[in-house]
């Protein structure tokens, strides 16, 4: 009983042990050209390490109509400080809202639509007490051919936008992942 005094997390851990098992991805770079349910919610996380920076994402989106998801976006990372260079990014936080709109959807064959996403992020630097902060906006373009038999391509190419410090930098984010069931 002593280990759960000190164990301050402990109502998560029992949450998280009787939480009933589902199939999701988590947050993907490549988004699907499809959306949730009318009426419905979703909540995805995911949590990754590479090398010694470590970072977690969460989204949550909801459907209000046919073909449209408003999504919820938190983000972070973290470096250790043994890692970089004094002036290299010790953390960062990141919350937004993106658009999802879908009016070419189906069950197989194409899916096609447009995100828009605005996503505001505080950066932490090793060298500077204060921290700075980025705005970014993305139009995407999103496509999807489902297959008759179960798996799915997905195709994004769009623009984006980062404004920190009175910079800006725009490119042209693009990818493609597929998925099977």
């Amino acid at each position: 009983m002593m280990a759960l005094k000190r164990f301050k997390h402990w109502p998560l851990a029992l949450l998280a042990c009787l939480a009933l098992p589902v199939h999701a991805e988590r947050p993907m770079t490549v988004d699907d050209a499809g959306a949730t349910e009318p009426g419905a919610a979703k909540i995805e996380f995911g949590w990754s390490r590479d090398d010694r920076v470590r970072g977690w994402d969460l989204v949550a989106g909801y459907a209000p109509m046919s073909n449209l998801e408003v999504e919820v976006v938190a983000q972070g990372l973290q470096q250790s400080h043994r890692a970089s260079q004094p002036e290299a990014l010790s953390r960062m936080r990141a919350k937004g809202l993106a658009l999802k709109w879908v009016p070419l959807a189906g069950e197989s064959g194409l899916s096609a639509g447009i995100k828009f996403e605005l996503l505001q992020a505080r950066q932490h630097f090793h060298d500077d007490a204060a921290a700075q902060s980025e705005s970014t906006r993305a139009l995407t373009g999103l496509a999807t051919w489902r297959f008759e038999n179960g798996p799915a391509a997905h195709f994004n190419l769009g623009r984006k936008g980062c404004v920190a410090v009175g910079h800006a930098t725009p490119s042209t984010p693009g990818g493609w992942a597929t998925n099977t069931p």
